[in-house]
This record gives structure tokens, C-alpha cells and sequence, in this order.
């Protein structure tokens, strides 16, 4: 578990955030925010995991895993008739 170091903090968010063989891991999978929280929570427990997903995840896709361009983005239908402000 990383000990919350500012340079282990740094070299996950390299390794999952822009190194190919980190991104691989997780971005072309079928549910990648769950998949990157998973690796994640390895290294820095669950909790902690669950908001540096959240925060790669946008930087990575620029929308929100929860947001209906990730439900659409993965092939499910938006949850109202209208994708963004409307």
C-alpha cells in the first residue's frame, strides 16, 4: 500500500494516466472506471481508490464514469432523450 508519499502518488498517476502499459489496463475494457478502482485500491485502499478513479477517469475520457456520454460511450442508451443540457 502506498504511503501517501507525494512521488508514489505521482509515479501511479504516470503509470495509470499516461504509460501505455498502464493505461492498457483499464481503458478499452468493458467497465473502465470499476477496472482502474480495482488496480488502484491495491496500492491505496478502497476508498481512496474510488476518487482517483474518478478523478483519472475524466482526465483520461473528459466526461464523468457516471454520465450518460460514458453509458452511451459504451453502448447503452442515455437515461433521458437528451445527451447534455437540455
Amino acid at each position: 500500500m502506498a504511503d501517501g508519499n507525494p512521488t508514489n502518488n505521482d509515479q501511479l498517476h504516470h503509470y495509470w494516466t499516461r504509460d501505455p502499459r498502464g493505461l492498457e489496463k483499464w481503458v478499452k475494457s468493458d467497465k473502465p472506471w470499476t477496472t482502474l478502482k480495482n488496480h488502484l485500491a491495491k496500492f491505496v485502499g478502497e476508498e481512496r481508490a474510488k476518487r482517483m478513479a474518478s478523478q483519472w477517469f475524466f482526465e483520461i475520457f473528459g466526461f464523468h464514469s457516471g454520465s450518460d456520454l460514458n453509458r452511451v460511450a459504451h453502448g447503452k442508451p442515455p437515461r433521458g432523450k437528451v445527451i447534455g443540457p437540455g
